[in-house]
């Protein structure tokens, strides 16, 4: 009988460590959590590009179990005080999001220069995972300079290639 329950014991085990495991469409192991550090963020990939000289980076993380993005915007030499910055879907790079953003931030610095931190929940159905590993989203910082305050001053795309 002790055997039995010791068989049944690992059985049980084995197959609760097998289905914590996400796998991709090959098989493999997939991590809970992806990164992508330095995501550039420029005036060359706002829609229509502009030439500001302003630059800045995000760091992004994604954790698939808790479907949390988390990520920290940094920016320097923008024109004007800051006036919005958001999240947008359903677009990639050099496209445009045709709805309005995900995520309107709050309580960022309005300096040329700073760092913002924050976090958005995935939901798939307002913001969908499949986008978001696919590219599909981006952070832009808005100016009350007349010249970049209506598609943004600079914009980073969201990518996670190391998926």
């Amino acid at each position: 009988m002790n055997s039995v329950k010791r068989i049944a014991f690992a059985l049980l085990l084995g197959a609760f460590f097998l289905s914590s495991c996400e796998k991709d469409n090959r098989g493999n192991e997939l991590s809970s959590i992806i990164t992508n550090n330095g995501i550039s963020m420029t005036g060359a990939q706002v829609v229509p590009a502009n030439a500001s000289a302003a630059t800045g980076s995000i760091d992004a993380s994604y954790d698939r179990k808790s479907r949390i993005l988390s990520y920290k915007i940094t920016w320097t030499g923008l024109t004007a005080a800051i006036t919005a910055i958001h999240v947008h879907g359903g677009a990639g790079m050099g496209y445009l999001a045709l709805v309005p953003p995900v995520q309107v931030l709050s309580g960022y610095p309005t300096a040329a220069s700073g760092t913002y931190s924050g976090t958005l929940f995935v939901d798939n159905s307002v913001v969908k995972q499949d986008d978001l590993l696919a590219g599909q989203y981006y952070i832009d910082i808005h100016t009350n300079n007349p010249v970049y305050n209506v598609t943004g001053e600079i914009r980073g795309q969201l990518s996670f290639p190391n998926q």
